[in-house]
């Protein structure tokens, strides 16, 4: 049996350590206090300055942010943007993206005090240890594990957060990748994918500096991490289901961008500040079967940030090329759209078509495009699909208008929009005021731009 084998840890031993490390804050003298306290601080810091800046004088959380960010002439090549990027997500994805970036960067800005209170909390522990030995008659451990250390220098320690913020951020984009699409199994996997990355990356950021401080390296820490899953996912569940929770409740309540962002960056800091002490508590419990692990041989490195650099550029080409596109059809973007539903006209549903297993209902509106433009505008390439959900009723199409400067332009829509009876079964409705209805279009040979008419 090697080495590697005979270090990982048991089913109860990896339980034990998750169900341990949160009350690491009772086993804190006042020394760790104070570096806790500092982390708080700094994150706090952060976080509520930020959530003041942008929300100061917007309620909405969105437009807070894109005010702060982008030049108003910007804000509507910037609401298709976001609408491209995340109107396609789950409401779990999109969550769990926020948290996770929230994390990323209070780590990434402040790793030097979440690295001196993880010391101070480790020497804690072996203080502890020393007089528990003691009390029970024995000679007593080493009180100070500073002559394990092997600290980086601290512009290592800041290259070391970089690379697995790096690999955080590729993962991410596989997340949005899947999620954009209208596929079930897609969106499923998406949202089962950004979970995995969020406890994944929330592990690997707290359970890390008992390792580091070792140099040991982080290929040896995944190894480690794979190897005991109750202790990597069940710490990284245990500290990220609770701010999933709580932003989960704010997105359903209407509150304003101010509150939002003070209830949720107050939540993001008493977890992050909690994590990096009881990371530390779970950490030393991994670290002998980190230490265990045979560094990672070049080539398995090598083929591993390229992976990681080929997602990243991947995800920076297609942000470019969208934002390049979005920029040319800029005057497009600054139109507004909308259904006149009183317009409407629907055929009586043909229910003899059951026999064949469809619904046909003829329907037609007329759709309103306002171009506050000083120059007109033409729209030609586009499609309009019409769904109830994920179902997929009818497909159709404008024809090639002009919208005068400063005007406005009504053009009129045809569907024979078919239903499938197992589509009724599984949900789909007859009536089309329900319906969703999205003109896509075209901004490059195969890049279409959605605009949610209702």
């Amino acid at each position: 049996m090697s080495d590697e084998t005979r270090a990982r840890l048991g089913i109860g031993r990896q339980v034990a350590a998750v169900a341990h490390a949160p009350a690491s804050l009772g086993r804190m003298s006042g020394r760790s206090w104070g570096w806790l306290g500092l982390y708080f601080g700094l994150s706090a810091a952060l976080l509520f300055g930020l959530a003041g800046v942008f929300a100061t004088s917007e309620d909405r959380l969105d437009r807070a942010l894109m005010g702060f960010f982008f030049p108003e002439s910007w804000h509507s090549i910037v609401d298709f943007l976001l609408a491209f990027v995340f109107k396609a997500q789950a409401q779990q994805v999109v969550i769990n993206v926020l948290l996770f970036v929230t994390l990323n960067v209070v780590s990434l800005l402040f790793f030097w005090a979440k690295e001196a209170l993880s010391q101070s909390y480790e020497r804690d522990l072996a203080r502890r240890e020393a007089a528990r030995a003691g009390s029970e008659g024995g000679a007593g451990a080493a009180a100070d594990p500073r002559e394990q250390w092997r600290e980086y220098p601290l512009w290592q320690e800041a290259l070391e957060e970089i690379k697995w913020t790096l690999v955080g951020f590729a993962l991410m984009f596989v997340v949005l990748w899947l999620g954009h699409s209208a596929e079930p199994w897609r969106d499923t996997a998406a949202t089962v994918l950004s979970y995995f990355v969020l406890f994944f990356t929330t592990a690997g950021n707290y359970l890390a500096p008992p390792m580091q401080r070792r140099r040991l390296s982080y290929a040896q820490v995944l190894k480690a991490m794979f190897r005991n899953p109750l202790l990597a996912f069940g710490f990284g569940a245990a500290m990220s289901l609770p701010q999933v929770l709580v932003l989960h409740l704010v997105a359903g309540a209407n509150l304003s961008a101010l509150v939002a962002l003070l209830v949720i960056f107050s939540v993001n800091i008493v977890f992050i500040a909690w994590s990096a002490v009881a990371g530390t508590h779970a950490g030393l419990v991994l670290l002998p079967t980190v230490e265990a692990m045979k560094p990672s041989h070049w080539a398995t490195r090598v083929s591993g940030w390229l992976a990681v650099f080929a997602v990243l550029t991947g995800g920076v080409y297609i942000g470019t090329r969208v934002g390049l596109a979005l920029a040319s059809k800029s005057q497009i973007l600054k139109c507004s759209y909308r259904v006149d539903w009183s317009t409407a006209a629907f055929d009586t549903p043909k229910l003899a078509g059951l026999l064949s297993g469809k619904v046909a209902v003829g329907v037609s509106f007329e759709v309103e495009v306002k171009n506050p433009n000083p120059l007109p505008v033409r729209i030609e390439h586009n499609r309009l699909v019409v769904s109830d959900d994920d179902i997929v009723i009818a497909e159709s199409h404008l024809l090639p208008f002009d919208v005068p400067a400063e005007g406005t332009t009504r053009i009129r829509v045809g569907l024979d929009a078919e239903l499938r009876a197992a589509s009724i079964l599984e949900g789909a409705r007859i009536d089309p005021l329900t319906w969703d209805i999205t003109l896509y279009v075209a901004l490059d040979e195969d890049l279409e731009l959605p605009i949610y008419l209702r």
